[in-house]
């Protein structure tokens, strides 16, 4: 699955608030699944490959959470299953998917060609690796590389993943049309049909639609990922967004107070500093920032610098400018 890395908060709640909702209980889903995980590694726990399998499952959960706690959780798993896993093997991937989605993207090609070097790699596997080296090349500004590689991974192996790497290219030339037709083709593709993949799809056509200043368009689409998945605080902060952009600050400001309350999210409390000028939110939020640069200072600094930028001081903004360059 293919996400956008949303800007969280350490520690944010391990569950929503909101009892009930279709978010709830996914997560609940996963938390039971992850509990069983669990048992089953410290039943082998020397079992590298149980590790990779339950790193897999926080790194879902971290996506759907807001809590940068399991991402730790998961490379936790994955360091363990390297210390367990004979010389040149492990789970390679995993932990190069990791560092991709936290934007370590400097760490990503040494695991990568270490997993190149496999006695058996099939067609499967070479198309994993293209595809995450061609995102990784694009995520860097390497365009035209980046896309290369990601065709390429898609004529080995076709998959939902590669779909939308293309999609977004695509949304990214601006070619609309283009982007909308392979999210749709990335959709009907779906082998697990799981209601958080569909509610992230609509979420994504909801923000060309913004860009564009769709704005009717753009709610209609995050009405349709709400319900794919009600109670979903991502969701629910676009949504809150349009309404402000369309002139309903009332009824965004409500909901920005359970998101900020629910998730701890500093970026929302930056959308709050203009909706409640009065209130202290920007110290509020560079204190949540500071704990996000101190756990994942790469995954963190482009989502600061905004903040910088706005409320903190020309050298900090240029500090955290320079080193989300570098990452």
């Amino acid at each position: 699955m293919l996400w956008v890395l949303a800007c969280v908060t350490p520690d944010a709640p391990s569950s929503p608030v909101e009892e009930g909702s279709a978010f709830d209980l996914h997560l609940a889903e996963l938390d039971a699944r992850i509990e069983a995980r669990e048992s089953w590694v410290a039943g082998s726990p020397t079992d590298w490959t149980r590790r990779q399998v339950i790193a897999g499952e926080y790194t879902q959960r971290a996506r759907l959470s807001g809590d940068l706690r399991d991402y730790a959780r998961a490379e936790e798993h994955l360091t363990q299953g390297f210390s367990n896993a004979p010389q040149g093997s492990g789970p390679l991937l995993s932990r190069a998917g990791l560092n991709y989605t936290l934007h370590r993207l400097d760490r990503v090609e040494a695991d990568l060609r270490m997993a190149e070097q496999a006695i058996l790699i099939d067609e499967v596997k070479k198309a994993s690796i293209a595809l995450l080296r061609g995102n990784t090349l694009w995520q860097s500004g390497r365009y035209d590389e980046g896309r290369e590689l990601m065709e390429r991974a898609h004529g080995l192996h076709p998959t939902p993943q590669g779909t939308l790497a293309l999609a977004l290219d695509a949304w990214r030339r601006a070619d609309f049309p283009r982007a909308e037709g392979l999210f749709d083709q990335a959709e009907e593709d779906l082998v697990v049909r799981d209601p958080a993949t569909f509610a992230w799809l609509d979420l994504q056509r909801g923000l060309m639609d913004l860009e564009r200043g769709h704005y009717d368009q753009a709610l209609d689409h995050y009405r349709d990922a709400d319900a794919h998945l009600d109670g979903y605080w991502l969701v629910e902060e676009h949504i809150a967004e349009v309404l402000v952009l369309q002139g309903h600050a009332d009824q965004a400001l409500p909901m920005y107070l359970a998101i900020v309350e629910r998730t701890g999210n500093p970026e929302f409390m930056d959308a709050l500093a203009e909706l409640q000028p009065d209130a202290d939110w920007p110290a509020k939020a560079r204190a949540a920032y500071e704990e996000q640069l101190a756990l994942y200072p790469e995954s963190a600094a482009g989502h600061a610098l905004g903040h910088m930028l706005e409320f903190g001081s020309p050298d900090e903004a240029l500090e955290l400018a320079l080193a989300n360059l570098q990452t």
